[in-house]
């Protein structure tokens, strides 16, 4: 029988630039069922002996954080928690600090095998943790669509899913005589309790909806690899990056006073009230019909402008100066006021993973959003004659905020996988469509192009550019659940055209229609979709005819975001366990090193060095491709190149082909990025 422990962790950062990321551990709250809960002050509780010489203090108190290390390294014992990752992270890289170690009147100067961080801290052996459960992860896996909308919070968990007696009671197991007051007052002991009242409750609710294997198969492993993905950061050219943001400044007061002139009066573009001052009643400019009408003023969003456009001039360059002034705020501007030197002499940033902000599944980030980060920008700066104020020759910039991230290594080469027409491979895995299958497991040609020949009865060689774009809008318009109205636009066409193309492809393709009516019967009787590996998302509203609702039963965004996560999960295992998750020789994963990791959306990035990218790559490839076992075989496209916004389409290894690595000693980090 395996022994489960509900375990809280304090952790506190102790290096404000986070150049080298160490926690100071300062308590350890625990218990067990109907156990008391136990609180271990650090480092009183670890040092606190009878009269010894400093030497053996300091051994007694490495004994007593082994043995800690013991159990949180156990597989066999559960460690019940909230915010795993954070408490992951804290134990990888534990400090206590020397001015707590002089307050029980111990001089560390005395002992000669230990390592002080900041001339502050005495650093503590790692303990890497196994068998580790977040609460957090479980609610939000069991309602994912209200979880997912708020902060995670342990006491509105409580309060939304305990008795009002359960939650009480939870609260004064957390108190108990004689308590230290840091201890009350930083909440670890009462979190120990609730999370043991929670995990009773929801752990049955977990069995019963059959998503055991989502918490244990994917989610609490993930936490493993998003834990790593913080600590080690992403590489950053700090100089190019400023240097880049300089001039978007620059460009920025130019519109500025373009702006102005064309207005004949100066007015904030950053302010939505202002432009729209500007616009509809000074400029008189007619309110575009189909825009929607603001609270204070009618609107001046994208599509509105998009509306105005040839009516005068300033519409323009109030779009040029949003699109810059989001890069140079949301991109150029982040990454600076986060970027750090790191150990290596190398400036990184570190973000942070959200594992339950979205509904489906999906990951996202925070401090920075790497999911926002925008394509090349191209732009001209005049050069003006100050005694004509004659506008001369012109500079001409293009800005790729991509091109900012790069390896941490010098010389290292960055190699992207990218899934290729996932949610159509999963439309063809579900529907079990016989033509659809049988295009998508073809080893060569266009897939969109088969496709319009297939529907449209032509041979592919006279399938036009026009009709393979159609034909792509039209199945993702269908698989994203879009009426004939909305498709019209995307196609430029008719209502009524349009839904002539929707019951046309239907036709040609009837394995996807019985599939998509299905999924919206079987969603309004259930009132859930599952994905692939068996995650759950409830709509409710599905009942009631809602085509928001509709549409989601009938995408697979959660599946897609299973098969990058189960990737994820075998590239971590393989390069920091030597997990042989994938068919490469054991002298390739002894030698990889350190994952370094984002994700975004559906494309992962290796960082190594240029010697193993063949290694790199398959690596990449098998995994993703492996992840799952498909009607229609999974594809990705490798890319190499310097930088994120550099990269080039990479030779794919041959499928099934045998491993060529050699034995010689490799280097290589991962980025793990959702693009």
């Amino acid at each position: 029988m395996h022994a489960i422990f509900r375990v809280d962790l304090i952790p506190s950062w102790i290096n404000d630039t986070r150049s080298l990321v160490q926690f100071e551990v300062i308590g350890l709250a625990i218990c067990w069922k109907n156990s008391p809960v136990f609180y271990c002050s650090l480092p009183k509780d670890l040092l606190s002996t009878n009269k010894l010489s400093m030497c053996d203090i300091w051994e007694v108190a490495k004994s007593r954080w082994n043995m800690i290390g013991k159990i949180m390294q156990q597989n066999g014992v559960k460690k019940t928690t909230w915010n795993l990752k954070t408490q992951i992270q804290a134990l990888k890289a534990p400090c206590i600090s020397i001015q707590r170690f002089g307050r029980l009147g111990l001089d560390h100067k005395n002992l000669d095998d230990i390592k002080v961080i900041d001339s502050s801290y005495i650093q503590l052996p790692s303990i890497v943790v196994h068998g580790g459960i977040d609460i957090c992860l479980v609610s939000w896996v069991l309602w994912p669509d209200e979880e997912s909308k708020i902060t995670p919070n342990i006491d509105k968990v409580v309060k939304k899913r305990l008795s009002t007696e359960a939650a009480a009671a939870a609260n004064r197991d957390g108190r108990w005589r004689n308590q230290m007051h840091k201890a009350a007052h930083n909440g670890c002991c009462r979190r120990v309790a609730q999370t043991r009242a929670l995990s009773s409750v929801l752990g049955k609710l977990l069995v019963s909806e059959n998503l055991g294997e989502v918490i244990s198969n994917i989610e609490t492993p993930l936490v493993n690899v998003l834990a790593d993905m913080e600590l080690w950061g992403i590489g950053v050219d700090m100089e190019a990056c400023l240097h880049a943001r300089n001039i978007v400044i620059k460009k920025l007061k130019e519109l500025e006073k373009e702006a102005y002139t064309l207005a004949g009066t100066p007015f904030s573009l950053h302010t939505t009230a202002d432009v729209a001052n500007v616009l509809y009643k000074q400029l008189k400019l007619p309110i575009p019909q189909g825009s929607e009408q603001g609270k204070l003023h009618p609107s001046t969003d994208k599509h509105s402008l998009d509306l105005l456009r040839g009516q005068h001039p300033i519409v323009a360059v109030i779009k040029e100066h949003r699109t810059l002034a989001k890069l140079l705020n949301c991109t150029l501007g982040s990454i600076s006021s986060l970027l750090f030197m790191c150990e290596i002499q190398k400036y990184i940033i570190r973000g942070h993973w959200l594992q339950t902000s979205t509904a489906t599944g999906r990951l996202s980030m925070e401090e920075p959003n790497l999911q926002c980060v925008e394509h090349a920008i191209a732009f001209t700066i005049n050069h003006t004659d100050k005694d004509s104020s004659s506008s001369l020759d012109a500079d001409h910039h293009r800005i790729n905020a991509r091109d900012f991230f790069i390896p941490t290594q010098d010389n290292w080469l960055l190699i992207t996988a990218d899934y290729s027409q996932i949610e159509l491979r999963l439309m063809a895995h579900f529907s079990k469509d016989s033509a659809l299958i049988e295009l998508l497991s073809k080893p060569d040609g266009d897939v969109f192009t088969m496709i319009a020949a297939r529907w449209t009865n032509k041979v592919e060689s006279v399938i036009s550019s026009k009709e393979r774009e159609n034909t792509k809008r039209l199945i993702y318009g269908i698989l994203y659940g879009m009426g004939a109205n909305s498709l019209a636009e995307q196609l430029n066409c008719s209502s009524e055209e349009a839904a002539e193309k929707i019951k046309s492809f239907k036709a040609s393709f009837p394995g996807v229609s019985s599939w998509l009516h299905e999924a919206v019967a079987s969603c309004r009787k259930k009132g859930y979709v599952e994905t692939l590996m068996g995650r759950k998302r409830f709509l409710s509203k599905i009942k009631f005819g809602n085509r928001k609702e509709k549409a989601k039963a009938q995408r697979q965004a959660g599946s897609a975001a299973d098969l990058i996560k189960i990737a994820m999960i075998n590239i971590h295992s393989f390069i920091v366990g030597g997990s042989q998750m994938v068919n490469l020789n054991n002298d390739l994963a002894e030698n990889f090193l350190k994952l370094e990791a984002v994700a975004v959306h559906d494309e992962l990035v290796l960082e190594a060095d240029p010697c193993v990218v063949a290694e790199a790559g398959k690596l990449l490839q098998m995994s993703m491709e492996g992840a799952a076992s498909l009607l229609v075989p999974l594809r990705v496209k490798l890319k190499v190149g310097k930088t994120w916004g550099s990269l080039e389409p990479l030779q794919p290894v041959l499928r099934n082909a045998p491993s060529q690595a050699s034995s010689r000693g490799l280097s290589i980090r991962l980025y793990l990025r959702w693009m």
